[in-house]
């Protein structure tokens, strides 16, 4: 058997595994029928086979062999780059010698396309390299699938239950489709590989394995999943899921126009392209967080005023604005019409006002939130969607500020709903 050298996960990662990031891992192109399979695999084992699988996905229509650093498996296994190798040894020849039937979905419906093997040939581990065999039935059936679906490296490791990824790739093939067909409970039982005697009783595997595989899928992954039951008397017989694409955090603009126009209609936008921001930049900060916007615009013009800054003033900006710091000493101003203003205008302006308390007020609870609050607050963000890559719980930062700022973005109409609950309720 012919073995050819690194593949494609080595081109793309540094070989210093301390910086290798499953952010820069494009999604696996998995055939359907690796996606509907039987089989008890863990989670851990589960991750391993996408991970090894996009790691040969480029070449498997050539051969069948194939290495890669144990550091990179582990790291993009969501293990980081664990020198502890006893757990990826036992999940390798878990792997390899689990029996696996292919295509379930599709067998219930066509027993003349059913297979099985296994998802390995075998593997060996040497010099910190892992060097691993598909059958040759297997690289067939994965080399150019006529259905796949995209598995994220990224999501996966979201996933702390094997059953929960399960189901998410499981479903992911049908997002287009808004709905997987009704298919037997016994399927659904070899698909999530949940076929323990304790499941037999649809009570059991409900509580134990299909409502925290829901939850988990709803709650870490990019779409959402809810099942539906098809009864005989009062035993469920068949489910299927309902299937939406989760809303994603927005990091710039809005989706509405008319929001968007306001922002560059208003008197901190303007001054913001004064001091030559940009109108990416200066849509980000005034929808993210509007008061500390303006106040860093105050901010900078002071300190062009007293002729402090000479040069680099938009990077000067983004320093005062990222830093954190209060800027309470250069609040944002609101201009006040004359007593004799048309009425229009001075509702204009009472407007303009409220906004800005309410900005204020959105803005301390803000900076008042514990680090355990702001720690509740993302896993939320991250639950709907959102990026948090950069974000240290024990410190309660993000290190990456555009994260930040979409994640201050997603936070402002929480705080601000809660504010206006405790109030109507005063």
């Amino acid at each position: 058997m012919v073995q050819h050298e690194p593949d494609n996960l080595l081109k793309m990662t540094s070989k210093k595994t301390a910086l290798i990031s499953p952010d820069t891992i494009p999604p696996l192109r998995k055939a359907a029928a690796a996606i509907h399979v039987s089989g008890e695999l863990s989670l851990l084992e589960r991750k391993l086979v996408n991970v090894l699988l996009l790691n040969a996905i480029d070449k498997i229509s050539t051969q069948n062999v194939f290495t890669i650093p144990t550091a990179v498996l582990s790291t993009l296994a969501g293990r980081g780059a664990s020198k502890n190798l006893d757990s990826l040894k036992a999940a390798l020849e878990t792997i390899a010698s689990t029996r696996i039937e292919f295509n379930v979905l599709e067998t219930e419906q066509q027993p003349a396309h059913w297979r099985f093997s296994q998802m390995l040939g075998g593997a060996e581990i040497k010099s910190g390299i892992c060097r691993y065999e598909y059958p040759t039935m297997l690289t067939e059936m994965l080399a150019d699938p006529d259905v796949y679906a995209l598995i994220d490296v990224n999501v996966q490791n979201k996933f702390k239950k094997g059953y929960a990824l399960s189901l998410y790739e499981n479903c992911l093939r049908f997002k287009k489709v808004g709905r997987t067909r009704f298919v037997p409970l016994q399927t659904w039982r070899k698909l999530l590989g949940a076929q323990k005697t304790t499941y037999d009783d649809f009570k059991h595997f409900a509580s134990m394995v299909l409502k925290p595989a829901v939850a988990e899928v709803n709650k870490v992954s990019n779409i959402i999943v809810e099942p539906e039951y098809r009864k005989e008397g009062r035993k469920v017989v068949e489910i299927r899921f309902l299937i939406s694409e989760k809303p994603q955090a927005q990091l710039t603009e809005p989706d509405f126009p008319d929001s968007l126009e306001q922002i560059r209609r208003s008197d901190t936008y303007r001054r913001m392209m004064a001091i030559n921001l940009g109108d990416q930049l200066a849509v980000t900060w005034i929808q993210s967080d509007p008061a500390r916007a303006a106040q860093t615009v105050a901010y900078v013009e002071a300190k062009l005023k007293d002729k402090v800054i000479k040069k680099n003033i938009p990077g000067y900006a983004r320093r005062v604005y990222e830093s954190g710091s209060s800027l309470e000493l250069f609040p944002p101003e609101v201009e006040t019409p004359a007593p004799n203003a048309p009425a229009a205008k001075m509702e204009a302006a009472a407007d303009e006002q409220e906004k800005e308390r309410r900005a204020r007020a959105v803005t301390a609870a803000i900076m008042a939130l514990t680090i355990e609050q702001t720690n509740d607050y993302v896993e939320a963000y991250v639950g709907q969607g959102g990026r948090a890559t950069t974000y240290n719980g024990e410190t309660g930062k993000f290190r990456n500020a555009p994260q930040k700022v979409a994640f201050i973005s997603w936070l402002r109409p929480q705080i601000l709903a809660q504010l206006e609950d405790v109030a109507a309720a005063a």
